[in-house]
């Protein structure tokens, strides 16, 4: 069973862009087709191609829709991060974070929010790699740096969970705010780097991961954001972070004492 009505509005759907004006249209409104109650924020980095006023128009018609405009494009990082102290601010209990390009599938958010209603899960993943999963209209380029980049993460972390630099994850509000975000998602380099510390952390720290099997379309519309020299400065960043992991355990262990002690007040 889909979560019901009073339960999507607890989910904020986060949804970066950047120059998206050929796909947040159609994207926002396949997700209302499917969840007309559920919260989207959509965090715009400066775009220049008409993105942003495609969003306000949006804004019109659907009341769940929520504009976050930032002045300039300060990275997937940067907006995935407004994305969770927006979910902190405001109450959800769940943030999932998505692609604005199509890469990932809207009808796989009902999926999510099955298993995240019926299931004792702190992250969901969707994986490229399991049984089910997989991707399409890759080039051979594509997949080879892929390829690398996984071979690469799993030398330096282990292998921690299928899939390491998919956004489309959904993460329990009460357990993110445990973490050091800022250090984790803005200071170890670009958007993907984040992300894959930041499981790495839930992983190490024994939360419960799950993962789902999804297929990720190459776009079809706009241009990717992914680059070779992205891939290279992402590749230096991993290793900074690995190098860096005694220092993030000691400030995730403070910011959780910090948490842990603001509860215990509340109380």
């Amino acid at each position: 069973m889909i979560m019901r009505q009073t339960e999507q509005r607890k989910v904020l759907i986060c949804i970066p862009t950047f120059n998206e004006s050929d796909n947040i249209v159609p994207l926002v409104e396949k997700i209302y087709h499917l969840l007309p109650d559920i919260d989207i924020l959509v965090v715009d980095d400066g775009s220049t191609d008409g993105t942003r006023e495609k969003i306000i128009e949006l804004t019109k018609q659907y009341s769940h829709l929520k504009p976050f405009f930032r002045k300039r494009d300060g990275g997937l990082a940067g907006a995935i991060l407004a994305g969770f102290h927006y979910a902190f601010s405001h109450g959800y209990e769940w943030v999932l974070t998505m692609d604005a390009d199509f890469s990932h599938d809207p009808h796989d958010i009902p999926r999510f929010l099955k298993l995240a209603s019926e299931e004792k899960v702190d992250v969901i993943i969707g994986s490229r790699h399991l049984r089910g999963g997989g991707v399409r209209g890759w080039n051979w380029q594509r997949h080879f740096l892929h390829f690398l980049s996984r071979m690469y993460v799993t030398l330096l972390f282990g292998r921690f969970t299928s899939d390491f630099t998919n956004n489309f994850k959904m993460y329990r509000v009460d357990d993110l705010r445990r973490f050091p975000l800022e250090e984790i998602m803005l200071r170890m380099g670009p958007g993907f780097v984040g992300h894959t510390l930041l499981i790495y952390l839930f992983s190490r720290e024994g939360y419960r991961i799950r993962e789902l099997p999804v297929v990720f379309p190459d776009r079809q519309q706009g241009r990717s954001k992914m680059s070779l020299r992205e891939m290279l400065i992402g590749s230096l960043a991993i290793l900074k972070v690995r190098l860096s992991l005694k220092k993030l355990r000691s400030l995730s262990t403070a910011r959780e004492d910090k948490v842990s002690q603001g509860i215990s007040r509340q109380f």
